[in-house]
């Protein structure tokens, strides 16, 4: 008697979908809402070449259609290199970073932050900071009141002693 056991193929782990959140667009200084979308959103990327020391996203393309009054919005950009960062890093940038893809329609991101490749434990790699985040204005503002400040003492100090040489004893 033999006894053959059958295999089934093995089946490839199925991701969680995304979470779905709501999105809106309001119409400037107004707080009603012109668009409304409720989805989850993914980043896919194919046929990649991890042999590179950092990645980008090259390429944005968007569609959107109103439906009620009947207007598409369309717009691409292409070869350029967004939000990038060296591999194991993540992208992390609190302030807008606005696309144009069209004279009319822009592709717009705030408190962006994302990862390609080198994810542990699906968390976020070490941070690099987008340009936009570093503030250099503080900074020269405090050095520009110190130099002031050490200006006013030396210019302080030049006045006493000539104020002090001006009378002599006889």
């Amino acid at each position: 008697m033999t006894t053959r056991e059958t295999v089934g193929p093995t089946l490839s782990p199925v991701p969680s979908p995304p979470p779905v959140l709501n999105y809106s667009v309001t119409q400037p200084n107004s707080s009603t809402n012109c668009i409304q979308a409720s989805m989850g959103l993914e980043l896919i990327v194919l046929n990649s070449d991890e042999s590179e020391d950092s990645y980008y996203i090259s390429e944005i393309e968007a569609v959107l259609k109103v439906s009620p009054q009947g207007m598409l919005y369309n717009g691409n950009i292409t070869n350029q290199q967004l939000f990038k960062t060296s591999l194991g890093y993540s992208f992390k940038c609190a302030s807008k970073q606005t696309v144009m893809l069209a004279h009319n329609f822009q592709f717009r991101t705030v408190y962006t932050q994302l990862q390609a490749f080198s994810i542990n434990n699906n968390k976020f790699g070490k941070v690099s900071q987008c340009s936009a985040d570093h503030n250099i204005v503080p900074v020269a503002v405090g050095v520009m009141v110190v130099i002031l400040i050490v200006l006013g003492l030396i210019i302080y100090g030049i006045y006493l002693k000539c104020k002090s040489d001006g009378y002599q004893r006889i």
